[in-house]
């Protein structure tokens, strides 16, 4: 098994690399990334397909620079695609003997429907969906691929990208490109209809960053960012129209290609009825390296997170406070007003309690709580990600912090916060102090009882629910 492993998308826009390191058979995490913005394909698209010899040397002095970096990363293996520019240039074998010849990297040129299924299986395996339509806007082309009941069930490619439609289109107005779209679109089959739409690539990125923005949501984080697009279908049209976009917060680099990226967007989503856009901050790299660990499967087992995995493969656990979480949920819940729904989140807490003390005991708490904001990434929503981090820094306090006012829009009422902080802070002293088998009941003043217990510790510890929490020595 290679440690780590290196991906290299060859797009339209950009040339990207990442480094994957893998903790375990499914576990994972983005050791390293490097993006460089390189129009491959630029004036191919107008004029005669031919990539410029100058293009071609510049791209080959950036592979010698990517190699270089793959092994000061001590990468054992390497991928690497290539998608809509060079498909579509008639000299793309050329280009690929000779980055082949000058580093020794094997470029892959892939069609589109494959790589609409490299973005539909970013999207099942690492987000939290199992129905909706993928949308990945590039600078060539855009794909699209439905996921139904937790499967891939079709895909397709449109000669629409953002830099294509940019270059047919250099003399003409934004009217023009968007009759062009309405077209293009027309061949998309309405078994595409859904109300989820999964948005990847740099432009999509992009509008949900500026959206994230303006609307001053809590969480700085695109992957699992969701918007309901009827809310923002304005924005969007107003981003289109305006003159200028730094007023919508859009980088300089995606200045010249933003609008036309816009407007794909907003014609897909209209054409398909979509309700709800779902942000996913992975794509084709993540989906190659996926292929590649999952061999004949398209998705993890049932309940498998990667990045909990990879957490407890690198950071301390213990498998008792999940055991006793879930014990402690089952007999409080109903007695307490706790929905269902937090018992996940409340075992993804467990799981990731100590991971903190690994780096210092000293705020340990704290340090778990930046390690779920952070490095929580995938399969998981954003209510989930900071409800699970909130628990864990409250350490068993029934009331949450002013600090954690400004998530306040993504977490659940004080009464649901309070009890499942209280359920966490006991099952993870349990499972610390804890050495006989002990007993938890409810008695008829609705306290929680922990009976057979032998521990001065434990008891020590737990003093500051004493209104909720008895303890029984044995």
């Amino acid at each position: 098994m290679s440690k780590r492993v290196a991906v290299i998308d060859l797009g339209s826009n950009s040339i990207r690399l990442s480094i994957f390191e893998r903790t375990s058979r499914l576990g994972f995490f983005v050791f390293a990334t490097h993006r460089i913005k390189f129009r491959i394909g630029s004036g191919t698209y107008e004029d005669n397909k031919l990539i410029s010899e100058d293009l071609i040397k510049e791209c080959v002095e950036i592979f010698k620079e990517f190699k270089e970096l793959i092994k000061k990363y001590k990468a054992k293996k390497i991928k690497c695609v290539a998608t809509s520019a060079l498909r579509d240039a008639l000299n793309s074998k050329e280009i690929i003997k000779l980055v082949f010849k000058k580093t020794g990297i094997n470029i892959k040129c892939i069609d589109g429907k494959f790589e609409a299924y490299l973005g539909a299986l970013s999207s099942l395996n690492l987000l939290d969906i199992k129905n909706g339509v993928t949308l990945d806007i590039g600078g060539g082309s855009t794909e699209l691929a439905l996921i139904k009941d937790g499967k891939i069930v079709d895909n397709l490619s449109l000669n629409i990208g953002t830099i294509r439609l940019k270059e047919l289109f250099a003399n003409k107005s934004l009217k023009d490109i968007n009759k062009f779209i309405k077209e293009s679109i027309k061949t998309i089959p309405l078994s595409f209809k859904n109300e989820n739409l999964i948005a990847i690539g740099g432009s999509l990125r992009a509008i949900s960053n500026s959206i994230i923005t303006k609307s001053f949501y809590p969480l700085k984080q695109t992957h699992g960012f969701e918007y309901e697009f009827k809310d923002y279908e304005k924005f969007i049209l107003d981003l289109i129209n305006a003159s200028n976009l730094e007023d919508f917060f859009i980088k300089k680099d995606r200045f010249d290609s933003i609008k036309e990226g816009a407007l794909i967007f907003l014609n897909v989503a209209t054409f398909l009825g979509i309700k709800n856009v779902i942000t996913n901050g992975t794509g084709i790299r993540e989906g190659i390296f996926l292929k590649s660990i999952l061999k004949n499967s398209i998705s993890f087992p049932k309940g498998f997170n990667p990045s909990i995995k990879s957490l407890q493969d690198r950071f301390f656990y213990s498998k008792d406070i999940l055991k006793n979480a879930n014990t402690l949920f089952d007999l409080l819940s109903t007695n307490f007003k706790i929905e269902k729904q937090y018992k996940n989140v409340l075992s993804i807490a467990a799981k990731l309690s100590l991971i903190g003390h690994s780096i210092n005991d000293y705020k340990s708490a704290k340090n778990t709580y930046y390690l779920i904001l952070n490095a929580l990434e995938y399969k998981i929503s954003h209510k989930d990600k900071v409800l699970a981090a909130c628990l864990i820094s409250l350490n068993g306090k029934k009331e949450i912090n002013f600090e954690f006012d400004e998530f306040k829009y993504l977490l659940p009422d004080q009464n649901t916060i309070k009890w499942l902080s209280i359920i966490l802070y006991v099952a993870k002293n349990v499972a610390i102090y804890e050495k006989n088998k002990i007993n938890f009941c409810l008695n008829e003043n609705n306290q929680l009882e922990i009976k057979n217990s032998s521990s001065k510790l434990l008891r020590d510890s737990l003093k500051k629910l004493s209104k909720e929490v008895i303890i029984h020595h044995s």
